[in-house]
């Protein structure tokens, strides 16, 4: 992928039931999406440092960054659906055809 291209983030824990449920969906958004957008997987407990920067208060979370400024947060765990919708929505859009 483009290193210009949005970027999807899954924050998450091995520990994290609702975590777990929700990695064969952001498997099955990151084929879908497949160049267009780079799907990331940040285990919280081994990234401390970067889940305080981030302000992650809940798992999972996914984190939609678009020209390297962060756009959407939602937490929960999502299905396929939620997630190509919140991409469509706030990475793969063109701001500027408006």
């Amino acid at each position: 992928a483009d290193p210009r291209s949005p970027i999807l983030m899954d924050v998450y824990a091995h520990w994290c039931g609702p975590c777990q449920m929700m990695a064969p969906f952001l498997a099955d958004a990151a084929q879908q999406l497949n160049d267009r957008c780079r799907v990331l997987k940040v285990d919280s407990d081994q990234a401390q440092r970067l889940s305080t920067e981030l302000q992650i208060k809940g798992l999972p979370t996914i984190l939609a960054f678009r020209d390297g400024k962060l756009v959407h947060r939602a937490e929960g765990a999502m299905t396929t659906e939620g997630i190509m919708e919140l991409c469509n929505k706030h990475l793969l859009n063109d701001p500027d055809a408006r």
